[in-house]
């Protein structure tokens, strides 16, 4: 195929959730790409600010500019897992280059990424680094200097070697910075788990693993990844709801490896804590931990 001819629709769904301080900026970084062929799609999880009046304003202002546009919301907020599945069921495009409604695109962003596809035809996901901004500098440098020196040794590992890698130790895939082929992730049946309501991504490299696919890297950075205070995935004191969609992600992605492979006792006791996150604390969770007690002789 000709270069030329490989221009290929890329969709942009663009997740909100009270974003009014910061979508113009995302919907202008997504508007300012110099790749042409997109459509853009907003999808919005029942914000309480104007984030809706604001989108609907700025896509009529730069329609022209997409093959298509369309704006999603909804009466009840249903967290962010479930926000990106919908939004993903509208893509008509080939390819699919999400972005938060706080993050921002590099002006290569999706160009950068169907250059790779183009020579690498077998891909499915593609990932590369972020350039993080905002919150705390102490907490930025150190997330930033994780992922320089994580992610490229990631990326060298057998698929069992990362499966264990997300399982039993942490995350360290960026989630702002994926491509994806839709029609390939349809056929697989990849989603985000709505059991985990504020966790979609980690689940989500963990299943794509399971499915035996590889996933590519590119060592460039192309998403501008903000951390603030107030951001689900990246303020130190998480809200309730985080919390918990970690603890549900632990039952029922991490416990049984854990179990398998490392100490099974401490397996079982994070279990517990995560039941009793779940549960906050109920009678159910205290009859568990007097069982664990008494099955591993801890007085």
């Amino acid at each position: 195929m000709d270069d030329k001819d490989f221009f290929p629709l890329v969709s942009v769904p663009v997740i909100t959730y009270n974003s009014s301080k910061t979508i113009i900026e995302t919907l202008d970084s997504v508007n300012n790409q110099t790749y042409s062929n997109l459509e853009l799609i907003v999808s919005d999880d029942c914000s309480t600010d104007n984030t809706v009046d604001i989108c609907r304003e700025w896509i009529e202002a730069h329609k022209e500019r997409f093959v298509r546009t369309e704006l999603l919301t909804v009466e009840k907020n249903t967290g962010v897992s479930a926000n990106g599945n919908r939004a993903k069921e509208k893509c008509h495009g080939e390819w699919v280059k999400g972005v938060a409604g706080d993050d921002i695109l590099l002006p290569d962003c999706i160009e950068t990424y169907i250059e790779y596809v183009k020579e690498h035809p077998d891909a499915v996901y593609v990932f590369a680094m972020v350039e993080l901004f905002g919150g705390d500098e102490k907490l930025r440098i150190g997330q930033q200097n994780f992922y320089f020196r994580e992610l490229k040794s990631f990326f060298d590992l057998s698929i069992e070697e990362q499966y264990d890698y997300l399982t039993l130790k942490t995350n360290c895939i960026p989630a702002p910075a994926s491509f994806y082929n839709k029609e390939k992730v349809d056929a697989l049946g990849l989603v985000n788990d709505v059991r985990i309501p504020f966790l979609e991504d980690w689940p989500k490299w963990i299943n794509l693993l399971k499915l035996g696919v590889r996933i590519h890297y590119i060592d460039k950075k192309t998403v501008r990844y903000r951390l603030s205070n107030t951001s689900l995935s990246s303020c130190r004191k998480t809200p309730e709801k985080f919390e918990r969609s970690k603890a549900l992600f632990y039952v029922y992605y991490c416990f049984e490896n854990e179990y398998k492979k490392k100490d099974k006792k401490t397996a079982v006791l994070k279990w517990l804590r995560a039941q009793k996150t779940i549960h906050n604390g109920s009678a159910a969770w205290k009859v568990l931990l007097r069982l664990y007690k008494k099955v591993f002789s801890i007085y």
